[in-house]
């Protein structure tokens, strides 16, 4: 054989394997969507449990939980479906990290606060409660949504000690800033 056939056989060769190997790119569930598909939305989820001396007081899920951004702080809220109890989280920062609590909205900080209509009288919820010990930690955020988990400590005046803690997962975010 002359060089040239060997050439043209080994160009041949190559150019099957890739026009085969074209054809073998990867769409199942590990591959990346096609152009028509769209991917599936990610569960919402949000919970809050706030305790008194260790025993649970309110626990509830959250139906509506969302989220606003502006550039330099993230503010969340979560109400229970019979309005009596409403979270506010702020965080002092725009990316996901462990932020410790402060009774003050901060930068590199987090703030959690609860208030609660008015209950049962014997142990009910103060109207506001504001733990200073504790975190929330903003596992991801990503401009769409944001998930994360909380979980902070208070004694009040009366030595009563309380806590907060719960989590939430793929909540909405909608993004605020000058002009906007």
């Amino acid at each position: 054989m002359t060089v040239t056939v060997i050439c043209i056989r080994i160009f041949t060769i190559y150019l099957a394997s890739l026009l085969f190997s074209c054809e073998n790119i990867n769409t199942g569930p590990g591959g990346p969507p096609l152009p028509d598909e769209k991917p599936l939305p990610q569960p919402v989820s949000a919970s809050v449990t706030i305790s008194l001396n260790g025993k649970t007081l309110v626990s509830y899920e959250c139906r509506s939980p969302n989220a606003v951004i502006d550039t330099d702080r993230l503010m969340i809220e979560l109400n229970s479906t019979d309005t009596r109890h409403a979270f506010m989280g702020y965080v002092g920062n725009n990316h996901s990290g462990n932020y410790p609590l402060s009774e003050n909205q901060q930068q590199g900080k987090a703030t959690i606060s609860i208030y609660s209509a008015p209950g049962r009288p014997a142990d009910s919820i103060p109207a506001h409660l504001t733990p200073t010990a504790g975190a929330l930690q903003l596992s991801a955020l990503n401009g769409k949504t944001c998930s994360g988990t909380f979980s902070g400590t208070l004694k009040d005046v009366k030595g009563r000690n309380y806590a907060i803690n719960g989590q939430f997962t793929n909540i909405p975010v909608r993004a605020i800033g000058e002009g906007k």
